[in-house]
């Protein structure tokens, strides 16, 4: 239970997790720095090449600190709370089937931006908050995108009206999110990132779009720390964090919309025994319309359909010190099976959705490594589409 010590610190003592964050940023500027080399796994040179002329090397100046997965984990809470003084968004409600509705949150302050900039369209994480993906906004917004994220029905304070819900999410709201994008941008490059539990419904829709001639090109994908396997993942996680994770889902899904839910089998028996995420998703196969767990672990497979994805760029972000989503779910024969897929990892001092280099969370300090990369990587692809495309009207 050590790792839940610093959540508490933090949770419990801001004052003081505040005036230790700022002394250790004060000599964050007097320390020397050590680079981590990152690792990339790919079938593909071309797509290798384009990778290792995007992707930087993360310099740690807190080497013996923020080579702690635990501590990056903490960063990555810490910032995602401190930019939402900096980061806004502007919602846009949009009806679904169903009688539910999602939301499309777009980036405060890009309304200047010209009408066929390259769009980047975010899947948020578990439990589907804007405010967990600030920094990538931040990032995406620093490489020319303009920012919109696709908030799913059920979440970031959105009702829901049927009588399932998906945890890992429904690919019917991306998809209107993305037309809906498109409709109002035709000439623009899409790209999708998807974030964590973001990821999976990313892969879902682009397996899915893969067998429709009609589908809205996307340019490419970033999958932020996906859980591969979601069996391996849940069992190998860390178990405050699992436990953390599966208060979350009870307490701001289940709960909260438990007047269109609690009829649905096995509702109550996981909002009992779900304490862990094992145990929770086991139990969460008739709120998502299953008849048994099979079925519904069956369709909920990020990976099980990345075969089809064969027109989309894909890079994955994961780490070998991820607690959440554990390096022993990550399935790199797949990778090298997908000629368009690549697998981007750091070895240490990244941890779930972390790679912080510095303790520097301010504005203007260094940011969050993966969320730097992912966002370059995404802008390198919509330039190769962008020459391509002037090469074909020469």
């Amino acid at each position: 239970m050590l790792i839940s010590l610093p959540f508490a610190l933090e949770l419990r003592m801001p004052s003081l997790w505040n005036t230790m964050s700022s002394a250790a940023s004060f000599l964050d500027r007097f320390l020397p720095s050590v680079a981590v080399e990152p690792q990339v796994l790919c079938a593909n040179p071309q797509l290798k090449n384009l990778i290792s002329g995007s992707i930087s090397r993360p310099r740690l100046r807190f080497p013996w600190l923020l080579s702690s997965a635990l501590l990056q984990m903490l960063l990555c809470r810490h910032t995602f709370k401190h930019r939402r003084k900096y980061i806004q968004y502007d919602r846009k409600i949009i009806r679904v089937d169903s009688g539910d509705v999602i939301a499309l949150d777009w980036l405060r302050g890009q309304e200047d931006l010209p009408l066929d900039a390259p769009i980047a369209v975010i899947s948020p994480t578990l439990v589907g908050k804007g405010d967990d993906v600030r920094e990538y906004a931040e990032e995406l917004a620093k490489q020319g995108f303009r920012v919109v994220v696709v908030q799913r029905r059920g979440h970031s304070g959105l009702p829901l009206e049927s009588h399932s819900w998906n945890l890992m999410g429904n690919t019917k709201d991306l998809r209107v999110g993305v037309a809906t994008v498109h409709e109002r941008h035709p000439n623009a490059h899409i790209t999708l990132m998807g974030v964590s539990a973001g990821c999976g419904i990313v892969i879902r829709y682009l397996s899915e779009e893969a067998e429709n001639s009609n589908a809205i090109p996307i340019t490419g994908a970033v999958l932020i720390c996906p859980g591969w396997d979601l069996n391996v993942t849940w069992q190998h996680m860390n178990l405050a964090i699992s436990m953390y994770f599966a208060l979350q889902i009870r307490s701001k899904v289940l709960w909260k919309h438990r007047d269109v839910l609690r009829h649905a089998p096995a509702f109550w028996r996981a909002m009992i025994f779900g304490n862990t995420m094992p145990r929770l998703y086991r139990l969460l196969y008739g709120v998502a319309g299953f008849p048994d767990y099979e079925s519904f672990a069956a369709f909920s497979d990020p990976v099980a359909n990345m075969h089809k994805v064969t027109k989309v760029t894909i890079i994955v972000f994961n780490n070998k010190d991820d607690y959440a989503c554990p390096w022993k779910s990550v399935q790199p024969e797949s990778i090298m099976r997908q000629p368009n897929t690549a697998l981007v990892w750091l070895p240490k001092c990244g941890s779930h959705l972390g790679g912080y280099t510095s303790w520097q969370t301010q504005k203007g300090g260094t940011v969050n490594w993966g969320a730097e990369n992912a966002a370059r990587f995404l802008k390198a692809l919509v330039d190769k589409a962008q020459r391509a495309q002037t090469l074909q009207l020469a």
